[in-house]
């Protein structure tokens, strides 16, 4: 998936925070967003999801294709980006 297992591991459905996060980790998550971002568009570009196995998501939607997909993450991570937001606000 391009992302460290340790990130996985730390924040994979289920999970809650259990230790503070520093600035080196931000700056790491953020060269990821970057770097997976980048690779998103040379893979499409290769074509390497031209065989998308369709997938259902834990909250029942089908993602039919990689067009899906890529719409269901798009949606769901600007659901964490609210939640950030609301949270700094009480911080």
């Amino acid at each position: 998936m391009g992302i460290p297992e340790k990130w996985m591991r730390q924040y994979n459905k289920g999970t809650a925070p259990t230790v503070p996060i520093t600035q080196k980790d931000v700056d790491e998550l953020i060269a990821l967003f970057d770097t997976n971002y980048t690779q998103l568009l040379e893979d499409l570009d290769k074509g390497i999801f031209n065989d998308y196995a369709p997938y259902t998501t834990s909250t029942k939607m089908e993602l039919k294709s990689v067009e899906d997909a890529i719409m269901f993450c798009l949606v769901h991570e600007g659901l964490h980006v609210g939640s950030v937001l609301a949270l700094a606000k009480h911080v």
